[in-house]
């Protein structure tokens, strides 16, 4: 039970260090075919097709396989998500069919709690942002679960290039404190990945989507890595989603338990 506990914590810090990473640059499916990138595409129209290729739901439902790695030890749990697009993020955390965790995220609040320690979080994103020392908002965690990206491109401030047959979306002008870029692929204008290099710090984020499926005319990820490697420390998440379900009806049970004490975030 200790060891799960360990892991939730560890999951949870992890996020959140990758979720600053992303927003500074603010069933199996087939693995993904790439066409020839199209070299006549502006940057214009690749982030216009990049735009469009976001799902349009009302729900979702997924079951995902989250494995954590930190080089000295590699753990397993199940969850499951609920997206009620653009009001409701809704997970629930297992292992061995024993709920670990549920969290409950929507444009205002963050809750989250774990069963083993009998611990939760409940705040606001201005709190984490606060924490993080860069803006944090639902849309953006939206937007990484659906492989989109996690700011606005804005065309008049990227450059474009072309890279292993991926088109390469980066700032003209870099953070002070970062150096970032976006890859799409060419046949879906998905994410293909995003990395985020912390200027002499030698810290390096990256986010890889390998594999995609398509449901009902839309693409969603279906293998997600995050990979953090600070100076000689690397530390994996890996997302396998299994389904899919578009447009079900759902709940979102949510209850933080009785005697539950406030977690302290580091």
């Amino acid at each position: 039970m200790k060891q799960q506990s360990i892991f939730i914590n560890n999951l949870w810090r992890f996020a959140t260090i990758c979720t600053l990473a992303l927003v500074v640059f603010s069933c199996k499916s087939k693995k993904v075919t790439t066409e020839i990138a199209d070299e006549s595409l502006n940057t214009r129209r690749i982030i216009s097709e990049h735009l469009k290729a976001e799902p349009n739901f009302k729900t979702m439902a997924s079951r995902v396989q989250i494995t954590y790695d930190d080089g000295k030890s590699k753990q397993r749990v199940n969850a499951n998500f609920r997206i009620k697009k653009d009001e409701i993020i809704w997970m629930k955390a297992s292992i061995l069919g024993i709920t670990v965790a549920k969290a409950m995220l929507t444009p205002d609040s963050v809750s989250i709690y774990e069963t083993v320690s009998k611990r939760y979080f409940e705040g606001d994103y201005r709190f984490i942002s606060s924490k993080l020392g860069v803006e944090l908002n639902f849309k953006q965690v939206q937007a990484l679960l659906l492989g989109q990206s996690t700011i606005e491109l804005k065309p008049n401030a990227i450059i474009q290039s072309i890279s292993d047959n991926k088109y390469i979306l980066e700032p003209k002008i870099h953070h002070e404190l970062f150096k970032q870029n976006v890859a799409i692929y060419p046949n879906n204008f998905k994410i293909a990945n995003q990395t985020v290099e912390q200027v002499g710090q030698n810290r390096i984020f990256t986010l890889d989507y390998s594999d995609y499926q398509k449901v009902e005319e839309a693409y969603y990820p279906s293998d997600i890595n995050l990979q953090s490697i600070d100076d000689k420390k690397i530390i994996r998440l890996h997302l396998q989603v299994r389904k899919v379900d578009v447009n079900p009806d759902l709940g979102f049970p949510y209850e933080i338990p009785n005697g539950y004490k406030q977690m302290q975030l580091d």
